[in-house]
């Protein structure tokens, strides 16, 4: 077992606001409680440990904004990931050039109100999705996004959500979003 102030001074941080999951919390009894933790803890450890694979820049910037990760929060997750298995996470500069590809150019804002050309918009998330699919797929034909665009009243948000992307003369679905209600893609 590891505590908090040990993964500190291996990982060469501080470690703030962690908090030990109390038995009983999830509904198990105690005696259950720690069974199931030390096999899943064994199990965790043994897939991080046995894995050499990187985290790709995409995958890594999909979990920062996913779980509302800061700065600060980035990096000591990354330092304590890489203290177990270098080079797992890229660097924070690695996520915000990341970020900068796949926002749209020409984003204006104000206090009131943000606004984006939907055809850049459109040829962002397009591009985005044609690096999910094999070039073989992709080279000398012609695609269609299929999306879906939606207007909430009360907030006065609009929201475009791809759907699929279509090889226009066969009509064959190349990529297919997984998550059609969610605006996350």
């Amino acid at each position: 077992d590891i505590n908090k102030f040990e993964l500190a001074s291996k990982v060469g941080t501080e470690v703030n606001n962690i908090e030990e999951p109390q038995p009983g919390s999830s509904g198990l009894s105690l005696s259950s409680y720690k069974t199931a933790s030390v096999s899943t803890q064994q199990s965790s450890q043994q897939k991080i440990g046995d894995s050499n694979e990187r985290m790709s820049v995409e995958k890594a910037l999909a979990l920062y904004l996913d779980i509302g990760l800061s700065f600060r929060k980035y990096n000591i997750l990354r330092s304590s990931i890489n203290a177990i298995h270098p080079d797992t996470m890229p660097s924070y500069y690695l996520l915000q050039r990341g970020k900068s590809e796949i926002l749209p150019n020409q984003i204006e804002t104000s206090d009131i109100y943000s606004e984006v050309d939907l055809q850049n918009l459109l040829d962002k998330t397009t591009n985005s999705i044609i690096k999910l699919i094999p070039k073989d797929d992709i080279m000398n034909i012609s695609l269609t996004l299929v999306s879906k665009w939606g207007f909430d009243g009360s907030s006065r948000h609009i929201a475009v959500v791809p759907l699929q992307l279509v090889e226009d003369e066969k009509k064959k679905v190349l990529w297919q979003n997984p998550a059609t209600s969610s605006t996350y893609f």
